[in-house]
C-alpha cells in the first residue's frame, strides 16, 4: 500500500475518531451521568434513564467497567477515558467491518446509501413485515436497529467484535453523527481502500495518534501500563519481512515434509535453500560432508494439524500471509498419498473440499494473542474477511458459505478483578473442588494483561491436579466422577495442570456453572453477564497457552517491560536482559517444541551488543536454533 493511500487512511481514521469520541463522551455524561472527572451522578438526577429498564442495565454495565479499572489502580478520570476509547474503537470497527462485508458480498448493501441501502429496504419488508417506509414511525431508530441486526447475524462467527454483551451494544451514535461518519466512509476518494486486505490493519495502526505516542515516550522511558505497552510497540511489519519469516518457517516445514518436492517453492520467493542439500529418510543420520546441508526427516502431517501462533498479533498481518500459504498447502496435501489420506476420507469430492479450505484454516490452524482487545477485534475480523474474499472469488453466494465455528484470537487479560463478584460465583460451585481450582487460576492470571503470552500459566497449573486426580481415584474407588456432587473432597493447592482430560472436564463444569450464574440474574444484573464473559475469555487464553505450536511468527514488543512485571520476567527468563523481545524468543522456542520453527523480527542490538552475550549463548547458540537470519 503506497504512502498516498496510507495518508488517506490516517486522515480518515483521525477524523472519525474525533467525531465519535466526542459523541460517546457527551452521551455518557449527558444521559448516563458519567462525568469527565470520574464522578457518577445519582440516578435520581437523570430523568432520561430513570425508570427505563434498558438504560439502567446499560448504566450498570458502564459502572461495572469503571469499577474493574479502578480496582487495578487506574484513576476514575482515566478509567472513563478508557471506556470512551473502547466504545469509540468498537463502533468504528463495526462500521468499517460492515463496509468491508458489503464489498466481500457477505451482506447486502448496508452502509452505502444509508436509509436507501438495499438491505435496509429488505429488512423493513421481510424482517419487520412492513409494506414500505410509510409504516415506519421513526426511520432513524429503525436504521439503528437494522445496523444492530446485521451485527447480530455475524456475532456467532466473530463474537470478539460483534458480541451483543459488549458494552458498545449499550450506546449508539446519534443519527446525525452516524450520517456524518458513513458519508466519510463512503466518500469516492476512499473507494479503493475497501478491496484491500491490509486496510483494516492500517485502521488499527492509525487509531492511536502519533502525538499520543510521543507524549508517552517523553513522560517515561518505559511503558507505565499495559495500554502504553500496546500502543508504544504498535509497528506495522513490512510485507517482505512477513514473507521472509513465513517462507522460512511454515514454508520451510512443508518443504521438508515433502522432501523438497512441492509447488510452494514457486510461491515462497524468500525460501532459503542451501546450494547442496540432502533429505534424510526416517532413522538415517547426517553425513560428514560439511559442504552439504542434511535436512532432517520430517513426518508428513494432515494440514489441519499444523498450528501457527502469533503471540503479539496486532492486526493479524503475519497470519494473512500464512492464510495464503496454507491455502496452497491444503490443495497440495489433498493429492498427497500420506498427508491427504484423512482429508480424502472426510471430503471425497475435491470441489467440496476446496470450498471448505478457508473455514478449515480459521478453525484449525491460526492462533493469535495480544494484550490489546482492539487488536484482537481487528485481527479476527481481518482473517474472517480474508476467508470471505476467498469464497467470494469462488462465486459462492453468501447464504451458501460455510459458517466459521471458532476463531482462535484471544486477549490476554486478568480474570475479572471484582473480588466480591468472584467470591459470590465461587460459592455456587459444586463440588468445592471447582472453587479451589478457579481461585488458583484467578490468582495466576493477575499479570496476564501485562505479560501476555509470556505468562507460563500452563506450567503453573500442573502437578497438584495430577495428585488430586490420583487421590480422587482412591477415595471414590472409581464410583463417582470428579465433579459429581457427593464425591469426597480433599484439600489441594491447585498450582498445576498436566492431565488434559481433567482440565477439560473442570473447565466445562466451571463454564456451565458460570453461564447458569449469569442467566439466573440476567434481568437484574448486567454486571454478572460481563463477569461471565471476562471469565470465559480467561479460559480461552489458557487453552491457547496449553497448545504446542508448529510455527510461531511475531514482531514482539521491544524494550523494558512495565514495572509490574520486571521481577516476573527476571525470574522466568533470566537471559531477558531487560528487553522483552529476548523473553519472547525464549518463551516461543519453548512453546513450539523440538521440531517447531520461530520466526521473529527484532532489534539487532540483541545480536551485536556485548550485554546480550548471555542471551545469545544460552538461548540461540547452545540450543542451536538459528536456521536463517537477515540483517
Amino acid at each position: 500500500m503506497d504512502g498516498v493511500t496510507q495518508n488517506k487512511i490516517e486522515k480518515m481514521v483521525h477524523k472519525l475518531r474525533g467525531i465519535l469520541e466526542k459523541e460517546m463522551a457527551e452521551i455518557l455524561e449527558g444521559v448516563y451521568g458519567l462525568h469527565r472527572d470520574g464522578t457518577i451522578e445519582n440516578i435520581t438526577n437523570l430523568p432520561k434513564i430513570r425508570g427505563n429498564k434498558k438504560s439502567l442495565r446499560s448504566r450498570e454495565g458502564f459502572a461495572y467497567f469503571l469499577k474493574e479499572e479502578t480496582i487495578t489502580g487506574v484513576s476514575p478520570p482515566e478509567a472513563l477515558k478508557k471506556l470512551i476509547l473502547n466504545l469509540t474503537f468498537t463502533h468504528l470497527n463495526r462500521l468499517f467491518a460492515l463496509k468491508l462485508m458489503e464489498r466481500r458480498k457477505v451482506i447486502g448493501e448496508t452502509t452505502g446509501r444509508l436509509h436507501k441501502s438495499n438491505d435496509f429496504i429488505h429488512y423493513i419488508v421481510q424482517v419487520l413485515g412492513k409494506k414500505d417506509f410509510s409504516e415506519i414511525e421513526n426511520i432513524d431508530e429503525a436504521y439503528e436497529d437494522f445496523i444492530l441486526y446485521q451485527c447480530h447475524k455475524t456475532s456467532k462467527e466473530i463474537r470478539v467484535l460483534f458480541s451483543e454483551e459488549d458494552l458498545s451494544a449499550c450506546i449508539f451514535p446519534l443519527p446525525r453523527t452516524l450520517k456524518e461518519i458513513l458519508e466519510i466512509i463512503n466518500s469516492s476518494d476512499l473507494d479503493e481502500l475497501w478491496d484491500k486486505d491490509e486496510t483494516i490493519g492500517w485502521f488499527y495502526q492509525y487509531f492511536t495518534p502519533v502525538d499520543m505516542r510521543k507524549k508517552a515516550r517523553a513522560e517515561s522511558d518505559v511503558p507505565r501500563n499495559s495500554n502504553e505497552l500496546a500502543f508504544r510497540n504498535q509497528f506495522y511489519t513490512p510485507r517482505y519481512v512477513v514473507q521472509y519469516l513465513v517462507d522460512n518457517t511454515l514454508g520451510r516445514m512443508w518443504y521438508e515434509m515433502t522432501g523438497g518436492k512441492t509447488i510452494i517453492t514457486g510461491f515462497c520467493k524468500y525460501l532459503v535453500r542451501p546450494p547442496q542439500e540432502i533429505f534424510l529418510q526416517k532413522g538415517e543420520k547426517s553425513g560428514e560432508n560439511k559442504e552439504i546441508f542434511y535436512v532432517p526427516f520430517r513426518e508428513k502431517k494432515d494440514p489441519r494439524k499444523l498450528k501457527i501462533l502469533d503471540p503479539a498479533c496486532g492486526s493479524g498481518h503475519f497470519l494473512l500471509y500464512v492464510f495464503d500459504l496454507l491455502k496452497e498447502i491444503y490443495k497440495e496435501a489433498y493429492e498427497d498419498e500420506k498427508a491427504g489420506k484423512k482429508l480424502r476420507e472426510d471430503y471425497p469430492n475435491k470441489e467440496d473440499f476446496e470450498r471448505e479450505i478457508p473455514g478449515l484454516i480459521l478453525e484449525n490452524n491460526l492462533y493469535g494473542i495480544d494484550i490489546d482487545m482492539r487488536a484482537i477485534q481487528i485481527a479476527a475480523l481481518a482473517l474472517w474477511l480474508r476467508a470471505q474474499r476467498e469464497w467470494n472469488d469462488m462465486g459462492i453466494a453468501r447464504e451458501d458459505r460455510p459458517k466459521v465455528r471458532k476463531i482462535h484470537f484471544v486477549c490476554a487479560e486478568p480474570m475479572p478483578g471484582n473480588r466480591e463478584e468472584f467470591e459470590s460465583f465461587v460459592s455456587t460451585l459444586k463440588p468445592a473442588l471447582l472453587g479451589d481450582f478457579l481461585r488458583d487460576i484467578w490468582e495466576k492470571m493477575r499479570l496476564a494483561g501485562e505479560a501476555g503470552a509470556l505468562l507460563q500459566i500452563e506450567k503453573d497449573l500442573r502437578n497438584t491436579i495430577k495428585r488430586a486426580k490420583e487421590e480422587y481415584k482412591k477415595l471414590s474407588k472409581g464410583q463417582l466422577s470428579f465433579w459429581e456432587e457427593g464425591a469426597k473432597q480433599t484439600e489441594f493447592d491447585f498450582s498445576d495442570i498436566i492431565d488434559k482430560d481433567f482440565f477439560r472436564e473442570a473447565e466445562e463444569n466451571v463454564l456451565k456453572s458460570l453461564w447458569t450464574y449469569a442467566r439466573e440474574a440476567e434481568e437484574k444484573s448486567y454486571s454478572r453477564m460481563l463477569f461471565a464473559e471476562e471469565t470465559a475469555r480467561g479460559f480461552d487464553f489458557i487453552e491457547i497457552l496449553r497448545e504446542r505450536f508448529d510455527v510461531v511468527l511475531m514482531n514482539p514488543p521491544f524494550g523494558e517491560g512495565i514495572p509490574a512485571v520486571k521481577k516476573f520476567f527476571g525470574d522466568l527468563y533470566p537471559e531477558w536482559n531487560r528487553n522483552i523481545l529476548c523473553a519472547f524468543i525464549h518463551r516461543m522456542l519453548d512453546i513450539t517444541g523440538q521440531d517447531g520453527f520461530v520466526g521473529a523480527i527484532f532489534d539487532r542490538t540483541a545480536i551485536v551488543k556485548s550485554s546480550y552475550e548471555k542471551f545469545r549463548k544460552n538461548i540461540l547458540i547452545d540450543r542451536n536454533v538459528i536456521f536463517s537470519m537477515a540483517d
